[in-house]
């Protein structure tokens, strides 16, 4: 009991972490170049979108250490785990700006920048083997895990003790993905970011706009009943 414990107080710590590192990964988004008269409306909605997340952290202060989220709320998991998605695309943005219709200057020394700064600069936290978790390549990824992530989903892994020994340092790792990611964005901001897919750029926002409408259903707070969530 004491380890499911754990993990259950390493996802609210991480749940901070994710909300910051989400929140100023908009950022990216709102310094682009050549969005002019007709991306106007885009970034319109980026910075609502910016808005609508920011308005939920502060209602269950994610912003500061005294934070409303029960750690025993399932509903709560779910939420951590969107917090997560949120802050994946952002880091896929980094590493395949290409993919959401944005590009940034194509120096090579600031392509290496990227990789390093995002890549953890001290070993990992040691992980507890377990039949649900693929075997590693030996490589270090840059992102965030999606295996770990939908773990945080599956309610049926809480109960066995030794599962929840490895989730607790894979939530941890992802909490530190977070941090670097976010030490990384004074570097970021420096670069020349340009929209250049105004399609690709509309499904990004897309995107987003679920994940915030999916924090809102599961935990909704009390700026609900104010802003709209359709």
């Amino acid at each position: 009991m004491l380890v499911v414990q754990g993990l259950r107080l390493a996802v609210v710590g991480v749940a901070g972490q994710l909300f910051r590192a989400g929140l100023e990964g908009y950022n990216l988004l709102s310094t682009a170049e050549s969005y002019g008269r007709d991306y106007a409306d885009l970034s319109h909605r980026i910075d609502a979108e910016k808005l609508r997340l920011q308005k939920w952290g502060e209602d269950w202060e994610l912003h500061n250490s005294s934070r409303k989220i029960d750690p025993g709320h399932r509903d709560m998991w779910f939420a951590v785990a969107t917090l997560a998605r949120i802050t994946a695309i952002f880091i896929e943005l980094v590493e395949c700006s290409s993919k959401y219709g944005m590009t940034h200057d194509h120096c090579t020394r600031k392509r290496d920048t990227l990789g390093n700064l995002l890549r953890p600069s001290s070993p990992q936290l040691p992980r507890t083997p377990s039949p649900h978790r693929p075997r590693s390549t030996g490589s270090t990824p840059t992102g965030l895990s999606p295996t770990v992530i939908e773990r945080l989903t599956d309610h049926s892994l809480w109960d066995s003790s030794q599962v929840a020994v490895g989730l607790e340092n894979e939530v941890k790792e992802l909490g530190a993905t977070a941090e670097r990611f976010q030490k990384t964005l004074p570097a970021l901001s420096k670069l020349r970011w340009s929209v250049v897919d105004k399609d690709k750029l509309e499904k990004l926002i897309n995107q987003l706009k679920e994940h915030n409408m999916n924090l809102y259903l599961v935990l909704p707070g009390n700026h609900v009943s104010q802003h709209s969530i359709g």
